[in-house]
């Protein structure tokens, strides 16, 4: 199978255009997204490029079926495009796709890159939320259950810890509660 076929093209035309009516001069952005599609979390963020993209478009995606830890597609090597959108997981993967020579934004946020702008989700305001909808639901214990030493995990329990001085750490074997609750083994 030839490199083209395994990847997919999809043009998201902006408002009020229309891939077919764009001006002969206009080129539209090419965009390689290297994010999995086997979980509901990047399946979500392809939607919200997606509609990014229809509000400030046309552009056009290149994007194939991938798992989370698929490295770098063969056909990324010998493309050219006006950037990269990726869930980057290690230096070796980032200073690849800097060597594209195109701009490069990491959407998975476990770890700074130099020159990659990344984003990731704000884990004081997760542990606000939960804690605040737990306190009006009339909850006067409760508990983060996460997944130790999967980053964004620990950054939440990190935040949830830091916002109430009652909640304990443990260890992994044990959930951390609130307000001297015991542990779970």
């Amino acid at each position: 199978m030839n490199r083209a076929a395994s990847c997919s093209l999809l043009q998201v035309p902006g408002p009020d255009r229309h891939p077919d009516r764009a001006p002969p001069q206009a080129r539209i952005p090419r965009v390689a997204l290297l994010i999995e599609t086997s979980r509901t979390y990047g399946r979500g963020v392809l939607r919200g490029i997606a509609r990014y993209a229809h509000a400030q478009g046309p552009w056009s995606f290149f994007i194939q079926e991938r798992e989370l830890h698929g490295g770098i597609p063969d056909w990324l090597r010998h493309w050219r495009g006006e950037g990269v959108i990726a869930r980057i997981e290690d230096q070796r993967t980032a200073r690849a796709l800097l060597r594209l020579g195109c701009p490069v934004v990491d959407v998975l946020g476990n770890r700074r890159f130099a020159g990659i702008p990344g984003f990731d989700t704000d884990a004081d305001a997760v542990a606000r939320l939960a804690a605040d909808f737990f306190g009006r639901a009339g909850f006067r214990h409760y508990a983060f259950c996460g997944y130790p030493g999967i980053p964004f995990s620990d950054r939440r329990q990190d935040a949830f810890t830091r916002r109430d001085d009652r909640c304990r750490r443990h260890s992994p074997r044990t959930a951390s509660f609130l307000a001297g609750q015991s542990t779970v083994p």
